[in-house]
């Protein structure tokens, strides 16, 4: 790789409440290593990858085709002194790159052709036409095909927008021969299924803060698509969305107020379908405080997803025992407002994936029968009931579950 790692000092940001400072994604970020030919970024709009991915070009001195000339209603000094914070590392030596943005592509299509005026010469990098007389995907690829096959460094910003699938098909051709052929690296944000099938890529998922590697089956753009093609009808039908606040990131760690909002949500969901009571919520708030009084990031995991700045969703992994018996799951739990929109695969995924990047032998959880989509959820990830009986831990008898699954 030509690119080892890049690191994000927040330590450094001059404010942490203006873009692209406030990003939860960015402040928890931390060292990100390039150890594969190809890199994604993944994740919903405003999530920060295309600005990382701006400021790491700024860092190894790629200029960017930007048309700068024209004036904004409203001035952000912070937008792009993301560059100024982070630090980037070579394996051997700079070398040199070129960024791909399509909102960009089209400048700097005009000042080759510019350039071809004076020297045709000029389009013999680029497929020996002018980039102007082509469409738009054709252009692009005819850039791709030629360009990408000089060493550098290639950071791409979501080049599937004016390509069609087969387009994006003969793109992630493109880069799984050069990224694999050794010369060329590549980092690219993208929301295309198709090119972040690429085979031997890593995928960096920015729905969660901080980032994390996941496999291209536990990002949301593959669950979307997959669900959508599976049952378009039912995607079109359900208008819940409409009315629904976006979720925001997955976010590791304590946020301000979320002990006794998860408790909230415990108390006030199983009162409503359970009758628990006052000894329940109690307990929640309580066993919660205990954990983050004792929190340990190399055993114990909390995460949390909110909308319009409330806590909707939680779980987290108590490892205190791990090494002996295993990990264990807690506090899982969706609010209406965020429920049925795959949140509850992606926070089990989270936590999973928490288990195996630390060696933990098994994770398991407490439930009781009746919550059956829970369970639909547990399974799917692979967790099986392991034990039965009836108990009152919770304040009301009911029939308590264990489920485990095995992590070796």
């Amino acid at each position: 790789m030509h690119l080892a790692n890049v690191t994000v000092r927040p330590e450094r940001f001059p404010v942490r409440d203006r873009y692209p400072f406030c990003l939860p994604q960015i402040q928890t970020l931390g060292r990100v290593a390039f150890d594969a030919p190809v890199t994604f970024f993944v994740g919903e709009n405003g999530s920060g990858k295309s600005t990382l991915l701006e400021a790491i070009a700024h860092g190894c001195g790629i200029h960017l085709w930007r048309d700068d000339s024209r004036r904004r209603a409203v001035q952000n000094p912070h937008e792009r002194r993301l560059a100024d914070h982070l630090e980037v590392e070579w394996t051997a030596g700079k070398v040199p790159g070129s960024f791909f943005g399509a909102d960009i592509f089209r400048n700097f299509a005009a000042i080759l052709d510019e350039w071809a005026a004076a020297d045709p010469g000029q389009l013999e990098y680029f497929g020996g036409r002018s980039l102007l007389t082509l469409s738009h995907g054709q252009s692009l690829l005819a850039f791709f095909a030629s360009r990408y096959r000089i060493p550098g460094l290639y950071l791409l910003d979501e080049p599937e927008s004016a390509l069609s699938p087969r387009s994006q098909v003969e793109l992630l051709r493109i880069l799984a021969r050069e990224g694999g052929a050794g010369h060329a690296q590549f980092i690219v944000a993208t929301h295309s299924p198709i090119l972040l099938a690429c085979p031997g890529a890593a995928i960096l998922s920015f729905d969660e803060a901080p980032p994390r590697r996941v496999a291209l089956a536990a990002t949301d753009t593959f669950r979307l698509y997959r669900d959508f093609l599976a049952d378009p009808d039912r995607m079109l039908a359900d208008d819940r969305a409409q009315d629904v606040v976006a979720p925001e990131a997955i976010v590791a760690g304590y946020v301000p107020g979320c002990i006794g909002r998860v408790a909230e949500l415990h108390g006030a969901y199983y009162h409503e379908h359970w009758g628990f009571g006052v000894f329940f919520e109690a307990r929640m708030a309580t066993e919660i405080a205990a954990l983050f009084n004792r929190f340990d990031p190399a055993r114990h995991g909390f995460w949390t997803v909110s909308a319009a700045g409330r806590v909707e969703a939680s779980i987290a992994i108590d490892g205190s025992e791990a090494a002996e018996k295993g990990a264990h799951l807690r506090w899982f739990i969706i609010s209406d407002a965020l429920r049925g929109r795959g949140l509850g695969n992606r926070l089990l995924d989270t936590a999973v994936g928490f288990c195996r990047e630390r060696g933990f032998p098994r994770v398991d959880l407490w439930t009781f029968a009746g919550l059956d989509a829970a369970r639909h959820l547990y399974e799917k990830a692979g967790f099986r009931l392991v034990e039965e009986t009836r108990g009152r831990q919770w304040g009301v008898e009911v029939t308590e579950q264990r489920f485990e699954l095995s992590l070796r």
